[in-house]
């Protein structure tokens, strides 16, 4: 993705339909990397996931987001816990607000089939932190 301004609002995207009959944890993950990305980290570089429950109500802006300015490869991932089961999930890897070019690669989805009563085991980056340096 490329924005020669910060008024730029690049973004790919795609939807998966689940329709889980119980709901069950979901793992998103993409690799990305930034030359001369300028502006405040944060929702703008991102890995953004948005879902949608079987009953029709939203979970709304679960994101990982990239750090600013140059660097290598970085993978970051969410592990979304549903309270719900899930009818579809909505990825985009987001360079909104920002200039400069972001690349991003090996974009991944998975559906955790955990036995009833367990759960996934949590993120490397709990919370929105900076994304593990995965290829160096």
């Amino acid at each position: 993705l490329d924005n020669a301004e910060r008024t730029g609002r690049a973004q790919v995207s795609q939807s998966v339909s689940l329709n889980q009959k119980r709901p069950a944890p979901v793992l998103v993950r993409v690799a990305s990397r930034a030359e001369n990305v300028a502006g405040e980290p944060g929702r703008g570089y991102s890995l953004y996931v948005d879902i949608y429950y079987t009953d029709g109500t939203p979970l709304y802006g679960q994101h990982q987001a990239f750090p600013v300015g140059t660097t290598q490869w970085q993978v970051g991932e969410l592990v979304i816990q549903p309270e719900k089961p899930i009818r579809n999930v909505n990825i985009y890897l987001l360079l909104r607000g920002m200039a400069g070019t972001a690349w991003f690669d090996d974009v991944a989805m998975m559906e955790d089939a955990l036995p009833a009563g367990q759960s996934a085991p949590p993120s490397r980056n709990p919370g929105g932190a900076t994304p593990v340096d995965a290829r160096k």
